[in-house]
């Protein structure tokens, strides 16, 4: 779905209408086929597999089933704050704690005690009796090895999950030696974790706060915590007649726009392909930058106040526009005008105090993020964002994409659904609501990062993470994609340099 050659005035609209009326009648009996096609799959699979079969997978936790799970996972690398002759001790600690809070409460949160398997489109799983031995591991970095840490963890985020890529999820502690920390600038107090996750278990908000949850050693008040720069609320829900008509709205846009979309939206804009490598590799890299202090994130807040009419995630892209317009200069590759960003958003909260949350509550907001902009100005960047990102939420493609994951998503097959996708997009982009700083088997957690996982042909991601009121920056570059190792790893620090020097703007304008 190429942004930029997508209409949206009331003529397309018409089109799609029209389209739509003519296919409605396929496009219902498909839906009322699937539905009972669906419904007889269940019974076949029960009556194969018995009590091992838990369900189908359901919702848009379902197009993650689809493909290598290990391209489906998110990563997250947590940095705890222990001694290398603490890590033993420590891993046993977590094997009990795994074995107490999940795998022994397999009717609670059967996700994560079940594997994951795909049949005709359609996910489904299967119980699984594993041990904490099984799915908890520790890889051992030989002295003199030259393997650096950006590599290692792209290489581990790659790699096959237990049981033959079939249980959805895995923790992989990093015994490294002193030398090794202090050449790769990690204290030599810190040991790396990295917790793969099948995103079929929940988006990322989800999945941060069952992390905190199940792992804290202590209860945790998500809801006291709730940062005021990234707090989500809960949204009004219009009378029930503006629903209706919205979901019409929608029905009717949906198969019009897929049939038109096929034939004619597909080219993709230049630059919006930059990021875009075909084929991917399997290997990737990831970099890292972090707010040691929580500075950075007072430093967002007093920008909020001094602005008075920006957000945080508009702060954050704007940083990030300024950042790839300096790695475009620097690198001295082609510098487009726009790329085109796939930014997540909350279609619904989840409920916090069950692992019920446990779910994808996402869908996709395609959006253009300037690189090109013919001022130094922070305000003429942001205003240029925002433009951007208003623009975005009402487009057909966000209310069709919409309808998708909230009502096709789980009834069609996966297969069918997903071909409708054009991802012609440049990287993709995500804002995880932040959680609070924890301690698990005595020892604190000092970092944690979040890496999205392999979507399509993307060859770059970025995570924004708030933990403990300190921004975490996450970037993940895919091998094809990498033309310059030196200056995507300043990418991150750069988002970070250029909040600073956006603040000294606003203060210099306000004093």
């Amino acid at each position: 779905m190429g942004f930029a050659k997508v209409p949206d005035d009331l003529e397309f609209i018409m089109l799609c209408y029209m389209i739509s009326a003519l296919l409605m009648p396929l496009f219902l009996f498909l839906s009322v086929f699937f539905y009972v096609f669906r419904f007889l799959l269940a019974v076949y699979l029960k009556i194969r597999y018995g009590e091992k079969f838990i369900g189908l997978i359901k919702g848009g936790d379902s197009l993650w089933s689809l493909g290598k799970p290990n391209e489906s996972t998110i990563t997250i690398l947590l940095a705890a704050s222990l001694k290398n002759e603490e890590l033993p001790t420590f891993i046993d600690g977590v094997k009990e704690k795994i074995t107490t809070e999940i795998l022994n409460k397999k009717e609670k949160i059967p996700k994560l005690t079940s594997s994951v398997h795909c049949l005709m489109g359609y996910g489904y799983l299967l119980r699984n009796n594993c041990k904490a031995e099984e799915i908890v591991s520790t890889i051992k970095i030989d002295e003199n090895s030259d393997i650096s840490s950006d590599e290692l963890i792209g290489d581990i985020s790659s790699r096959q999950l237990p049981f033959n890529n079939r249980f959805p999820w895995e923790l992989v502690a990093i015994d490294a030696p002193t030398s090794w920390k202090i050449e790769q600038n990690i204290s030599e107090n810190h040991c790396m974790l990295v917790l793969r996750i099948h995103h079929i278990i929940g988006d990322g908000m989800s999945v941060a706060t069952a992390l905190v949850k199940i792992f804290s050693d202590k209860p945790v008040d998500f809801a006291k915590y709730a940062i005021e720069s990234i707090k989500y609320s809960e949204p009004v829900k219009p009378p029930t007649y503006v629903r209706i008509l919205l979901f019409l709205h929608q029905l009717m846009l949906t198969p019009g726009y897929i049939f038109l979309n096929k034939l004619f939206l597909s080219d993709a804009k230049n630059g919006e392909k930059i990021f875009e490598p075909s084929p991917l590799s399997s290997k990737k890299y990831v970099y890292t930058a972090s707010d040691i202090d929580g500075s950075i994130m007072e430093t967002v807040k007093r920008i909020k106040k001094n602005i008075g009419n920006a957000t945080f995630i508009e702060i954050m892209l704007t940083a990030l526009s300024k950042s790839l317009n300096n790695y475009f200069d620097k690198a001295e590759d082609q510098k487009p005008d726009i790329l085109v960003q796939a930014l997540p958003f909350i279609t619904s909260m989840p409920n916090s105090s069950e692992y019920a949350e446990l779910s994808n509550n996402i869908s996709i907001l395609r959006c253009p993020i300037p690189v090109i902009v013919n001022s130094e100005s922070f305000t003429v960047r942001l205003n240029k964002v925002k433009e951007y990102l208003r623009n975005s939420r009402n487009i057909i493609d966000t209310q069709v994409r919409q309808f998708g994951w909230n009502h096709l998503a789980g009834l069609w097959p996966g297969h069918v659904i997903l071909p409708s996708e054009k991802w012609e997009t440049a990287m993709i982009v995500s804002n995880i609501p932040g959680c609070p700083r924890f301690t698990s088997v005595g020892h604190e957690m000092e970092h944690i990062y979040f890496y999205p996982p392999q979507v399509k042909a993307i060859g770059m991601f970025c995570t924004f993470f708030t933990y403990d009121n300190k921004l975490q920056i996450c970037i993940t570059i895919n091998e094809s994609a990498l033309k310059s190792r030196i200056h995507y790893k300043n990418i991150a620090n750069d988002i970070i340099d250029a909040i600073k020097n956006f603040d000294e703007q606003i203060s210099n304008k306000v004093m």
